[in-house]
């Protein structure tokens, strides 16, 4: 059965790149995408994934509050933030409400695929 993995940023440069990093690791994965926390908790219900890549600034909703809510409503999926390290305290916040991991940004290959082996 594949696993289901939302990239969330409003940034369509870090969503493709994660994507692509996503499909070399597995091509069992079931990718979408959200351009905001807001959009990312609408899909929770409907897409029910294993796994959320949750970037902190956005529009509408910020990483930090979406992973509140989503931590809330649905405790099994997990949450990993996606930060510049300039961000760093507001990711501390994040990993408080339940997210399971920090990748800084810009991502390396190598450290997404070790988060997608330790979660998936």
């Amino acid at each position: 059965m594949s696993k289901k993995v939302l990239i969330t940023d409003d940034s369509m440069f870090m969503r493709r790149m994660l994507r692509q990093i996503c499909e070399n690791f597995s091509s069992d994965l079931e990718i979408k995408e959200a351009t905001n926390g807001l959009d990312a908790l609408n899909q929770c219900k409907e897409l029910a994934p294993d796994l959320i890549f949750m970037d902190i600034t956005m529009p509408q909703m910020n990483g930090i509050e979406a992973t509140k809510r989503i931590k809330e409503k649905y405790p099994q999926i997990k949450v990993v933030i996606c930060s510049a390290i300039a961000e760093t305290e507001q990711a501390k916040e994040a990993i408080k409400f339940g997210a399971q991991e920090l990748i800084a940004k810009p991502f390396q290959a190598e450290k997404i695929s070790a988060v997608l082996n330790l979660l998936l």
